[in-house]
């Protein structure tokens, strides 16, 4: 690595990897877990009796809510954390 290098990395903007928490409210599932990557997605039934569960180990992994929203009597949260 030369000189230049060491200052852009230094100067680099963050990059991100995000998660949605989302009520669906089906009987076999409530809420659906969503996890967003360039490769690949990931998605999780969670139960309603899991939901503060869920959120508390997503802080624990590093995870920040960023956002909520209501719409039609359906909850999304919105989680982001850095890349490694």
């Amino acid at each position: 690595m030369n000189f230049f290098d060491q200052g852009r990395q230094k100067n680099a903007k963050p990059r991100w990897e995000y998660c949605e928490l989302i009520y669906i409210g089906s009987a076999e599932e409530e809420y659906r877990l969503n996890f967003y990557a360039l490769d690949q997605g990931r998605n999780f039934a969670i139960k309603a009796d899991e939901r503060g569960r869920t959120i508390a180990q997503l802080g624990q992994e590093g995870w920040e809510l960023i956002s909520s929203s209501v719409h039609d009597m359906c909850e999304a949260l919105y989680f982001k954390r850095p890349l490694p």
